[in-house]
């Protein structure tokens, strides 16, 4: 009998790490992102960076959930999100998915590109950010107090959550809207 029982692909992936890139592009666009998940020098985290051309694929809950579709969760790659300290969008990549990375907790920086033009809602999880780069993009600032915003300063889209703890933060009268997830 050739036939064997069918392989739960779910609890296979957790234990082969050989599944750290693919594709994470929008509809229409799903072959021209793509995503990886490299070890860093302390052997203990990971940088994900997404890199290709073109817009991300949205998702629609936390990476943390059972029912979650990022391609780099850790039922696929076997990579816990609290490992993930770094994320790198590279040039040419025009936005930050919805849920892109939410969940991962543990990311201390953001490293923006200057093509990205939005960041979706919950499209990054600033709890541990201690740093915003921005390499030259206009359509974003960082203000005086390490607050990312949009160039307009009428968007507050993130609080670093990793920076020194502070008595208070005043929201500058320019904001007329924080972005979903801010304060997270």
């Amino acid at each position: 009998d050739n036939t064997s029982p069918a392989v739960n692909t779910t609890y296979y992936a957790k234990w082969n790490t050989a599944v750290l890139s693919g594709n994470c592009g929008a509809v229409g666009n799903e072959e021209n992102v793509h995503w990886a998940l490299t070890k860093n020098t302390d052997g203990t985290t990971y940088t994900l960076t997404i890199s290709g051309t073109g817009a991300m694929a949205d998702y629609s809950c936390n990476i943390t959930r059972d029912d979650a579709a990022q391609p780099w969760r850790e039922s696929q790659t076997g990579v816990a999100p609290s490992t993930i300290s770094k994320v790198v969008v590279e040039n040419s990549v025009t936005n930050i998915g919805k849920f892109a990375c939410n969940g991962m907790n543990h990311v201390k920086e953001y490293d923006i590109a200057a093509t990205v033009q939005t960041i979706s809602p919950w499209g990054i999880d600033t709890q541990s950010v201690e740093k915003f780069t921005l390499n030259e993009n206009k359509n974003f600032i960082v203000d005086e107090d390490d607050v990312l915003m949009n160039a307009a300063k009428d968007t507050m889209i993130a609080y670093p959550g990793g920076k020194a703890q502070i008595a208070e933060y005043k929201i500058p009268a320019s904001v007329k809207k924080i972005d979903s997830g801010a304060f997270v």
